[in-house]
Order: structure tokens, then C-alpha cells, then sequence
């Protein structure tokens, strides 16, 4: 009989979940969890297992953002400062060419995030 903790996860469907979010392969994972790849294949074809799976991985994905996030305003100074005062005048045109790239980066991030939140709104109403 296997224990859930978590919530709704065992402790080898916790282990094999953290070789996932690792990056392992499904062997890998599966293997250092203590358990097949079937096995593992037949989790992710739960939905609590991909759930949590998924939950995790938007943990992940939203810890990158705000790391991303924290260093926006250095790496913008830093071109600034390529653009302005590089030794070299290659430097400073690969750093100015990059600052449109980065702006249409950013203002397509602004834009899907705004959509997103849009989406979800409409979709909690429609749950109501």
C-alpha cells in the first residue's frame, strides 16, 4: 500500500516528479523514483499526478520570470552604457541593434500576459 503525501502524491510520485521538473528523462526519473516507466508513463496519464506536474512547473516558470524580472532594469543599463560609451564600435552597434529586439520582446510578454489575464477572468466568470 503506498502512503500520499502532498495532498494526492506518494512519496516515489514526489520523487519521480522533482527528476521531471529536474529536466531527467521519463527513464531517469522513473529509475530514481524507484519505479518503471510504465509507471511513470501511467502517472502522467492522471490528471492529480499531471496536475501537480503542471502546478510545479508554473512555479518554476513564474520564479524564472521574476529572477528575469529583477535583472531587467541592470541589463538595460548595461546596454544603455554599450550603446553610449563601448570600447568598440562592433560592441556598441550589436547593443544598439539589440534594443529594438528587446523592446518587441517586452511589449509582446505585456501584451500575452494582458490576454491571459483576460482569459482567466472570462473563465472564472463563466464557472460562476
Amino acid at each position: 500500500m503506498t502512503t500520499k503525501v502532498k495532498g494526492r502524491l506518494t512519496a516515489k510520485q514526489l520523487l519521480a516528479l522533482e527528476g521531471l521538473l529536474r529536466g531527467d528523462s521519463i527513464t531517469h526519473a522513473a529509475t530514481g523514483a524507484g519505479v518503471t516507466r510504465q509507471a511513470l508513463h501511467n502517472w502522467l496519464k492522471e490528471a492529480s499526478f499531471k496536475a501537480e506536474l503542471d502546478a510545479a512547473q508554473r512555479q518554476s516558470v513564474q520564479a524564472a520570470v521574476r529572477k528575469l524580472t529583477a535583472m531587467l532594469d541592470r541589463s538595460v543599463a548595461e546596454v544603455e552604457r554599450l550603446v553610449a560609451g563601448g570600447e568598440d564600435e562592433a560592441v556598441r552597434l550589436r547593443a544598439a541593434l539589440a534594443v529594438p529586439s528587446m523592446l518587441r520582446d517586452l511589449r509582446e510578454h505585456i501584451d500575452l500576459a494582458e490576454q491571459v489575464a483576460m482569459l482567466e477572468a472570462a473563465l472564472r466568470e463563466s464557472d460562476k
